[in-house]
């Protein structure tokens, strides 16, 4: 990844054009995360729930209540702009990333935690952004 990211800024900055295979690495970017969600449904059935749902839930809670929270308070406080507000709190209100399951693998290690932490933090998302957005909405 980090090569990766060292050569996009380096063709961006010469602008070297990669002419047909700029389409491809587009598309091929455009599916990672949607792709790694996938290998991660796939290694579902192999989790012992119980294992990990306490402190799955006690991250979740951290990810998604109390730092957006934290943030709406400071929000609210400071008389932020509508637009600012959504956008803050959808930063920190966003469920465990999936780059954590990337370097999980990548490092074998936690692995099915790193996939349950993403699952449960992904589903618990989609009902608490929207509590969060009625507040500033």
């Amino acid at each position: 990844m980090m090569l990766g990211g060292i050569l996009g800024v380096f063709l961006m900055i010469f602008k070297i054009n990669l002419g047909i295979f700029a389409d491809l690495f587009r598309n091929v970017g455009s599916i990672s995360s949607s792709l790694a969600l996938m290998c991660m449904g796939y290694n579902l059935g192999f989790i012992d729930i119980k294992k990990y749902l306490k402190s799955a839930l006690i991250i979740s809670f951290f990810k998604l209540v109390l730092f957006p929270t934290i943030v709406l308070v400071l929000l609210k406080f400071f008389k932020f702009p509508l637009e600012e507000s959504i956008v803050s709190l959808v930063l920190f209100g966003a469920p465990v990333a999936v780059n954590t399951f990337t370097y999980a693998k990548r490092y074998n290690t936690q692995v099915q935690l790193a996939e349950y932490y993403i699952i449960i933090s992904t589903l618990l998302f989609i009902f608490t952004i929207q509590l969060f957005l009625r507040f500033v909405i």
